[in-house]
């Protein structure tokens, strides 16, 4: 086995055990313990759905580059940036070269959490995904603006959902029964041209193991949903293109229509 360790961002849900003598307060902008005191987390990979009991938490310098995305900007340097070490097999699953991800989620030592905390900014953050191989996307935290080409502050134009909490922490390390720190909407219906979809609404609440909701996730390339909605809305989305031919469905679906 591989056993090179890389260094790889806190992800979604994170638990932190301090061996000795007690554990790292994470609820409030704080440092790593003291000598002596080693501190170990539960990184997950949801692209494989795999954790590791045992990550080790350390610090280092994070070097980024702040722009308002009309001028080249300003390096900055972290010099408590807080990560932790996984063996290799975690890194499986992810885009050739990269050794590591950064967490996003709503947890305190996250990404945005941490430079929230360093740059005493709104803990939010904007991504632009890229539908191109050939160019970057782009990340933004904090407040606006939101520059992109061409000068277009696009903070101006975004339309705000509010989160919701999931009381559990479900998804690769189901025996943390914690608060999720991914992130949730208040789905209440769903309408397809401009029609209720009859469905079972109790599924789009979050029960009390954690399941159900709506979950957003940069993880999966579609929309995955429970069958009897899936059904319902294949049902309703066929009755209003009745007259529309259909076509070969193509890899990785199959059979039926999926969104």
């Amino acid at each position: 086995m591989d056993t090179t360790v890389h260094r790889i961002g806190l992800l979604g849900v994170t638990r932190l055990n301090a061996r000795s003598p007690s554990p790292m307060p994470v609820q409030t902008c704080s440092r790593m313990p003291k000598t002596g005191c080693t501190c170990y987390n539960i990184p997950d990979n949801p692209a494989i759905n795999t954790y590791y009991d045992g990550g080790v938490v350390s610090e280092d310098v994070l070097s980024i580059q702040s722009t308002n995305g009309l001028n080249s900007g300003q390096l900055f340097n972290i010099p408590l940036f807080i990560f932790s070490c996984v063996p290799s097999f975690l890194a499986a699953g992810l885009a050739n070269g990269v050794k590591g991800t950064a967490g996003l989620g709503g947890s305190l030592i996250a990404l945005p959490s941490q430079l929230a905390c360093v740059f005493s900014f709104q803990r939010k953050f904007a991504i632009c995904l890229s539908s191109s191989t050939s160019s970057n996307g782009v990340i933004f935290f904090g407040n606006g603006p939101y520059v992109l080409l061409p000068g277009i502050d696009v903070s101006k134009s975004l339309i705000y959902t509010p989160p919701i909490k999931n009381p559990f922490g479900i998804g690769s390390v189901l025996f943390l029964k914690v608060p999720s720190s991914e992130y949730f909407i208040g789905l209440k219906s769903i309408r397809i041209n401009g029609k209720s979809v009859p469905l079972n609404k109790t599924l789009l609440s979050i029960d009390e193991e954690g399941h159900g909701g709506t979950k957003i996730s940069t993880f999966t390339p579609y929309t995955v949903m429970q069958t009897s909605i899936y059904n319902a809305l294949i049902t309703a989305f066929m009755k209003e293109l009745a007259n529309v031919t259909r076509v070969v469905p193509v890899v990785p679906f199959g059979g039926r229509l999926r969104l």
